[in-house]
């Protein structure tokens, strides 16, 4: 057996995707019902897991494994998170807190419980 955190609290729903939203994005809100990426310095909301005809399906809620800017500062704990360029995510000072549950700094991603 080992660990496993996939599946724990996932919520996604679908939103409206501005062009050129990919699937991996963290997404922020730009409109009434809008998702677009994230860009340096705005709140996430969630990451988009899938986009089609226009549509994402964004997840709000659970553990997600994302990729991370400044990840040699990044540790296990809570922490904040805010957007990086190109749908990316960076560790802050303020921004949406999550539990940051494993960092691999050879990849460059963190594991996260939203």
């Amino acid at each position: 057996m080992s660990v496993s955190l996939k599946g724990f609290n996932e919520k996604v729903i679908t939103l409206q995707a501005v062009d050129g939203l990919k699937a991996g994005d963290a997404v922020s809100l730009s409109g009434n019902l809008e998702v677009s990426p994230a860009s340096e310095g705005t709140d996430i909301f969630g990451f988009a897991i899938s986009v089609t005809d226009g549509y994402a399906a964004v997840q709000v809620s659970g553990f997600i494994t994302v990729p991370c800017e400044g990840i040699e500062d990044a540790y296990v704990g809570y922490r904040a998170i805010q957007g990086a360029d190109e749908g990316k995510i960076a560790l802050a000072e303020s921004g949406r807190k999550v539990f940051v549950v494993s960092v691999d700094k050879a990849a460059g991603k963190i594991g996260i419980i939203l």
